[in-house]
């Protein structure tokens, strides 16, 4: 029963993101979601395994990133089934030496609803800071922080984090409002401009 309701959540949200009325920035996008096999290298690990439904929900991250012209499909994805992979975080973004991303996605809840949403909001999170360190110059880097009144990229408490400032907004513009902007971070400062800014890393003259 767990599983169908879980299973039942993960395409709702899905279609929501398939469906959606296009904006620009958009999480309503027309096409479909990339397959996972093709595009990225997501690894179930946990004990019992993890709720296959998590591949539907990274594949709609997926599709809203493509959607917004954003390619994180190198990216190697881990679900976790408790805390313990993430060092006691919901989720962890990280790199090796040769430059390869991986996210890992650990929060949990025994709602159902909730457990999706929170899980959903993690990946795209991690996901968006992956994006944002591997592509992000440090002319870019001052520009946010400017635009956001900060003063550091990674250090000190969250809320002043100009990294964490980056993943917020960048989620936010790549699902087109639908997923929040932490509530802890200003919800006014040049938002739209920093959006703009983060929408555009690593685009080609």
């Amino acid at each position: 029963m767990a599983y169908l309701t879980r299973t039942l959540i993960a395409l709702t949200i899905l279609t929501t993101l398939i469906f959606v009325p296009k904006g620009s920035p958009t999480w309503g996008y027309a096409q479909a979601a990339p397959a996972i096999a093709q595009e990225t290298q997501a690894v179930i690990t946990g004990a019992p395994a993890v709720d296959p439904t998590d591949r539907i929900l990274l594949e709609g991250a997926l599709g809203a990133f493509a959607a917004a012209g954003i390619d994180v499909s190198d990216v190697t994805v881990r679900f976790h089934s408790d805390d313990a992979g993430c060092g006691g975080y919901r989720g962890l973004q990280s790199v090796d030496g040769a430059g390869r991303y991986t996210v890992d996605v650990c929060v949990t809840h025994e709602r159902e609803v909730l457990h999706t949403a929170w899980r959903t909001k993690t990946l795209l999170h991690e996901l968006a800071h992956a994006h944002v360190e591997s592509t992000i110059t440090d002319a870019e880097r001052l520009a946010l922080m400017e635009l956001r009144g900060l003063d550091n990229w990674n250090t000190g408490s969250w809320e002043t984090r100009g990294a964490e400032h980056a993943a917020e907004i960048l989620v936010w513009a790549v699902t087109d409002g639908a997923q929040a902007i932490d509530f802890r971070l200003d919800q006014e400062a040049n938002v739209e401009a920093t959006a703009e800014l983060l929408l555009g890393l690593g685009a080609t003259a």
